[in-house]
């Protein structure tokens, strides 16, 4: 149920996002339009991160497990996958927005990968 959400999610938000760029301007769409624009590339960009996330994890654990002869490694569900990449998909939109008003240079991407850092150790704690 989860995977059809998310492809659904996906499409819906890249027609959207497609639509409001192509139509729009940052000036006529206002502030309400920018937010949209960037709730609509997160959702975008979660969808499309928890199935890269999930399939990255299927491949290195059947790798894995053809190599090792140890513990077989466990793949991540797609529910894991889901909540680290809603955190994941949260830094790009900070990248996005904090260039739009300014710049980012490398102290601000070092606290974006903290940042990010703690939230993926958060959801380990809480998944486990």
């Amino acid at each position: 149920m989860l995977s059809k959400a998310l492809v659904v999610v996906g499409v819906i938000s890249a027609v959207l996002l497609i639509v409001i760029l192509n139509t729009t301007t940052p000036d006529s769409a206002g502030a309400t339009g920018v937010l949209g624009v960037f709730i609509v590339g997160y959702l975008l960009v979660l969808s499309a991160l928890t199935f890269l996330l999930f399939g990255i994890s299927k491949a290195v654990t059947r790798v894995t497990n053809t190599i090792t002869v140890q513990k077989p490694v466990e793949s991540l569900s797609l529910r894991r996958a889901y909540y680290y990449s809603t955190v994941i998909a949260f830094a790009p939109v900070i990248i996005v927005s904090m260039q739009s008003v300014g710049g980012v240079g490398v102290y601000e991407l070092g606290l974006i990968i903290l940042l990010v850092a703690i939230g993926c150790l958060y959801v380990t704690k809480r998944t486990t």
